[in-house]
């Protein structure tokens, strides 16, 4: 094993082509916290083994001989004595490697090396010695065809920040790119790439949600700016990457969209590069606060004033709140709070520095500070001791918190005339451990929430904590949230009991106030959660993950009704939730595997129903009208927890598919009607005989304006296809069974007559079918065509069905009876 000391561990390795005994490790000293990064020091290093990893022999004649940083290693296939290593290290001894004899000694063949702590990845086509690729260019990578000399910036046309390159042993010319955008892969050793956007891997920090139907989520991602996608589409292909649309560029954070106006968005890049953006024409407004005279607490001038001696410190991330008593109002932090009542036109400064105001030269890491000429100094943490987190109450506009990456937690219950530190009041919290969210209730004006990430000390204990007395005591409510970084905790808009955490392992909710929690990430991989939030009227679930893009759990209420319901309760029927008669298109187009599509929440109606204890056999499930008629049953589960079963707010199929034409499937079963927009009542009989009842409302699709008077019209002439359908089913199923009778005891002749009745029937059918479709596809009155041709449906069915009749009254058979005509 090879083991350095407790700040270094090995961060690349690479094996010998010819002799898998011969591997090269590449080992890196370095640490972060949350107030900077030291990316070196004597630990990094190259080191040889040629005996599988029994043993392992430092490599130093050639290299840099003072402190190293991050090296990325890389041997050429056909010949295990080429190996390439491109080494941190300071001044002109930065760069590029080679060894000859396997490591042996080394000769700098560059100094080309781009922002070793993030890259540091360097690779030798497997064919030509003389190809070497680094990457790290903004523009794409670096390619040199002189053995790692010369290198040129090739500029690739997708996104760059690249920080994996596989290239193809048998063909070169076959590379595949990852990175800050995703994957990508070149045919043509890298002249033209094809961006794979076909891959759910977004990373997003910050989400919101408007009020639109369906409604838009809009987040900020890691270098990929903001962007925004419906929550769902009116066609059946469901949600593809190009029904988003980007608002913002930069490392994306925050995107507050205004409830009252749609069209405005608040974006923030960042330290806290904020822009006001109108969605219509993508027009925007810088409104960072550039300055502000801290002593006086003057409104910022167009020009950047500040204090000599106290600069603004932003936070990568930096907070910014639209004000739920006035989206106009903004609020954002550096160091100190910002209040804007004009959308970021004007800001004034309502704090005094709020953070520790730690001087981080002060500080240690690895047993020293972090000097002047450390390797990749605080690369990634540009600043420290700045806001992180604020929260305004929802009950009371002058109730703000605060929240800084050093720990410090304040509160001004009088819109900022006056702050307390209240960071010593919360228990059992180290010190300095960086606070990730405060939120105040929306139930009790007193209560607030406050979670703490100290993974940066090494520290992965889950902080969630709560108070009832506007932060003057706090009690701890993790106990069930797994032992990692907590970053947002929500609170359900109606249910003060239901919470909701997310975190690097997903998704934990309480029922209770805090005192359980459960995992709740279901079939959503276990991917850290940077942002969550419940939308207020679809009472839907809207998950941000760094790495896996935005998840829906689509209309919670089932969640809801199990921490109102008590959970001794034998089972409930969940309130059902509103359901749409949505005009969905379908459309004609392929695409291969080469586009990603989000399924779209369910067109039908969602019931859910609680059975305590499970039972065996199904659950009968029953809706009908308001005038007690039913319209449709199926069958549903009465497992053990939430049962969840949809309908699709149509009437019985007219024929099972069991039975359906094969000249019919293509375009699958003929299905019921849609039902009329009003209250139906729902019926859930369980095993056991306990019957579940509750009310649905069925709403028109909202982009509809139809006459009433032509969507009855409609659903007359649907009504009457759908009847005429069943009876030629019928009509079909008794010449089926006459003809198997007629091939035992009548002539040739009258088989052929049942054959073809039969087959007219079967095209009958399908003609009901398509001309039910094609009216069903429109939500008004039908065309006078359409409907002269019901007349000619119905007049062959009286024909055809009144010849198969007189072949079964002759059996004795009962007739197939017709439907009126329309």
């Amino acid at each position: 094993m090879l083991f350095v000391d407790e700040n270094t561990g090995a961060t690349d390795l690479a094996m010998d082509p010819q002799n898998p005994e011969i591997l090269f490790a590449a080992t890196y000293q370095r640490q972060r916290k949350a107030w900077g990064f030291n990316g070196g020091g004597a630990g990094s290093g190259v080191y040889r083994t040629v005996d599988g990893g029994a043993t392992w022999t430092a490599l130093a004649a050639g290299l840099p001989k003072g402190e190293k940083g991050r090296i990325g290693l890389d041997i050429f296939r056909g010949d295990g004595r080429l190996v390439y290593a491109v080494v941190e290290a300071a001044g002109r001894e930065n760069g590029v490697y080679r060894s000859v004899n396997r490591g042996d000694t080394w000769d700098q063949l560059s100094t080309v090396n781009p922002r070793p702590m993030y890259y540091s990845q360097i690779r030798i086509d497997p064919k030509d010695r003389n190809r070497i690729y680094l990457l790290g260019s903004n523009r794409g990578f670096y390619v040199s065809d002189d053995g790692g000399r010369d290198f040129r910036d090739v500029f690739s046309a997708i996104h760059s920040e690249d920080h994996a390159l596989w290239i193809d042993p048998d063909d070169p010319n076959h590379l595949i790119v990852g990175g800050d955008g995703g994957v990508s892969i070149s045919w043509d050793r890298g002249q033209t790439w094809l961006f794979r956007d076909n891959l759910p891997v977004g990373q997003f920090y910050e989400i919101s949600a408007d009020l639109e139907d369906p409604y838009t989520i809009c987040g900020g991602l890691q270098d990929n700016g903001h962007w925004c996608v419906p929550s769902a589409t009116r066609h059946r292909n469901g949600i593809s990457n190009r029904d988003a649309f980007n608002i913002g560029s930069g490392d994306g954070f925050y995107a507050r969209i205004d409830p009252t106006d749609a069209r405005t968005v608040i974006v923030e890049s960042q330290e806290g590069r904020a822009n006001r953006v109108n969605l219509i024409t993508l027009e925007r407004q810088a409104i960072q606060p550039v300055g502000v005279d801290l002593l006086t607490g003057s409104d910022t001038r167009p020009t950047a004033v500040r204090h000599v001696s106290d600069p603004l410190r932003w936070n990568w991330n930096t907070p910014i709140v639209m004000s739920a008593f006035d989206p106009k109002v903004l609020y954002t932090g550096s160091n100190v709070v910002f209040r804007s009542a004009d959308r970021g036109v004007t800001w004034k400064a309502i704090s005094p520095d709020l953070t520790a105001h730690v001087d981080r030269d002060t500080l240690q890491m690895m047993g020293a500070t972090v000097g002047d000429r450390a390797l990749s100094r605080h690369d990634g943490q540009t600043s420290f001791s700045t806001l992180t987190t604020i929260g305004e109450s929802p009950l009371d506009a002058k109730l703000l918190y605060a929240g800084s990456d050093d720990g410090q937690l304040s509160v001004t219950r009088d819109g900022g005339q006056k702050w307390t530190n209240i960071t010593a009041r919360v228990p059992g919290l180290p010190a300095n451990t960086y606070v990730s969210s405060v939120l105040p209730s929306r139930h009790v004006a007193a209560r607030v929430y406050a979670t703490f990430d100290g993974h940066t000390n090494d520290d992965y204990h889950a902080y969630v904590f709560m108070s009832d007395d506007y932060g003057q005591t706090w009690r701890s409510i993790a106990a069930g949230v797994p032992d990692t970084s907590v970053h947002k905790l929500r609170e359900h808009p109606r249910n003060a009991r239901l919470l909701f955490v997310g975190h690097e392992r997903g998704v934990s909710v309480s029922i209770d106030g805090g005192a359980s929690w459960t995992s709740l990430n279901l079939n959503m991989p276990n991917v850290p959660v940077d942002d969550l939030l419940i939308h207020p009227r679809e009472n839907d679930l809207i998950v941000g993950t760094h790495g896996r893009s935005i998840w829906i759990l689509d209309n919670i209420s089932a969640l809801e009704a199990l921490s109102t319901e008590p959970m001794t309760t034998d089972a409930f029927l969940v309130p059902p939730a509103r359901a749409r008669l949505l005009s969905i298109y379908n459309p004609q187009a392929w695409f291969g595997g080469g586009q990603f599509f989000a399924p779209n929440p369910s067109f039908g109606a969602l019931l859910d129903y609680y059975v305590r204890d499970g039972v065996n056999g199904p659950a009968q499930i029953s809706i009908a009208d308001a005038g007690g008629s039913t319209v449709r049953t199926f069958k549903g589960p009465a497992r053990r927890g939430i049962n969840r079963v949809t309908w699709d707010l149509r009437l019985e199929p007219p024929v099972p598919a069991a039975e359906q034409p094969a000249a019919a499937r293509f375009a699958g079963p003929p299905p019921g009607p849609t039902v009329l927009p009003g209250k139906y009542n729902v019926s859930v009989m369980l095993p056991s005989g306990r019957t579940l009842t509750g009310q649905l409302v069925v709403e028109l699709d909202p982009r509809l304006h139809v006459a009433d008077a032509d969507r009855r019209v409609r659903q007359t002439s649907l009504l009457k296809l759908y009847e005429l359908e069943k009876a030629t089913a019928a009509a079909r199923d008794a010449a089926r069974g006459a003809l198997d009778r007629a091939a035992l005891a009548r002539s040739a002749s009258e088989g052929s007559a049942l054959t073809r009745l039969q087959s007219d029937l079967t095209t009958m059918l399908n003609t009901a079918a398509n001309l039910t479709r094609a009216i069903d596809g429109y939500s008004g009155a039908p065309t006078a065509d359409q409907r002269r041709q019901i007349e000619w449906i119905f007049d062959d069915a009286t024909k055809t069905i009144g010849e198969l009749n007189r072949v079964l009254n002759a059996d004795s058979r009962p007739p197939i009876v017709l439907p009126r005509r329309p």
